[in-house]
């Protein structure tokens, strides 16, 4: 699992990689980001944040192809979007009672789930949403959302919440906070749909039929930093955010391999 904490801005901007990931985003008040100043000097403030799957449709998927009478053969066509993802997220530095912390909210956005996929565990000094390894951590884009067959959709949320930043002590008033990938698929490969990659996503098959497969790709996946300070006027943030779009062209949301690579590299 490879982790890289610039912007999506990057993948509008880069030639073709096939790949795919998650992406953590936080409300600015304007615009999902992913590095967010938040002031506490008058007391805590409410911060909205996304869990998306992304994914630059380039790259393919092998899948089993079922037909009455035959043995099912396996076949390949390129992603359209995801299906269903296995994993939990962890939201570093933050979730303390001591410090004013608390999850006012952490919902599916995608018609089905599983029963962990939601829950939230204090763990030391961080938060972990959903349970690593458990068959049940996952949420599942049953139907796929499209105008027409086949419709490609780059970026897609599965999880939105609203966590509140308190201001309590003097370490909570002045600390970072990371929302990042905590697991990604089940224990097992054969204890979740999801599989050992996370993700399971849709494909476009020249019969017109939309089967699912898995990315066999390991994620790339972007973080989203909160800076807490406590010094003049209290910042303020939006806890009822107007969604903005999210489907660019296909052909915009490409990656440059060696640079990202190698950035994701440095930071494992």
């Amino acid at each position: 699992m490879k982790s890289a904490s610039f912007t999506l801005a990057l993948l509008f901007a880069c030639p073709a990689l096939g790949a795919w990931g998650l992406k953590y985003e936080v409300w600015s008040g304007t615009d999902w980001t992913s590095n967010q100043t938040v002031n506490v000097a008058s007391g805590a403030v409410d911060i909205n944040f996304r869990i998306s799957i992304w994914n630059d449709g380039l790259s393919s998927i092998a899948a089993l192809k079922p037909k009455k009478g035959v043995k099912a053969p396996i076949v390949a066509a390129n992603v359209t979007q995801p299906l269903r993802l296995q994993s939990s997220s962890r939201i570093s530095n933050w979730g303390s009672i001591a410090s004013g912390d608390q999850l006012r909210a952490f919902n599916v956005t995608v018609p089905a789930s599983g029963r962990d996929s939601t829950r939230a565990t204090l763990t030391g000094p961080d938060t972990v949403l959903g349970v690593a390894g458990s068959k049940t951590s996952f949420a599942s884009n049953l139907t796929p959302k499209r105008q027409v067959y086949g419709q490609f959709i780059p970026l897609m949320t599965y999880f939105q919440g609203t966590m509140r930043i308190g201001n309590r002590t003097a370490a909570a008033r002045d600390r970072t906070i990371t929302l990042n990938v905590d697991s990604l698929g089940a224990a097992s490969p054969n204890s979740g749909n999801g599989g050992v990659y996370g993700a399971s996503f849709y494909g476009a098959f020249p019969d017109r039929n939309e089967i699912a497969g898995t990315i066999r790709e390991e994620a790339v996946n972007f973080d989203a930093t909160i800076h807490v300070i406590s010094s003049g006027a209290r910042g303020v943030a939006s806890a009822n955010p107007s969604l903005p779009a999210d489907v660019p062209a296909p052909g915009t949301m490409a990656l440059t391999g060696s640079a990202l690579l190698a950035t994701a590299r440095r930071r494992r």
